[in-house]
């Protein structure tokens, strides 16, 4: 019992390990998509738009290569 409790110990510390890497890649994304989009207004503030905001497909194709499987 002592084993397996060892060993699941190890196994969460790797889980949290990971966890906190992916939410430090998913703010990194966050920032870049950010300035995309900001970019993009601001292009596109010189010409009338009928819709403020971008649409999810103009924020997809400005992806940064990232899969929803590598989580």
């Amino acid at each position: 019992e002592e084993r397996e409790l060892s060993e699941m110990e190890v196994s969460l510390h790797r889980t949290r390990s990971l966890l906190g890497e992916k939410v430090i890649h998913l703010k990194h994304l966050e920032q870049s998509l950010e300035r995309v989009v900001n970019a993009k207004k601001s292009d596109n503030s010189a010409l009338p738009m009928k819709n403020d905001e971008l649409t999810l497909s103009d924020m997809s194709s400005a992806s940064s290569g990232f899969s929803s499987t590598d989580l």
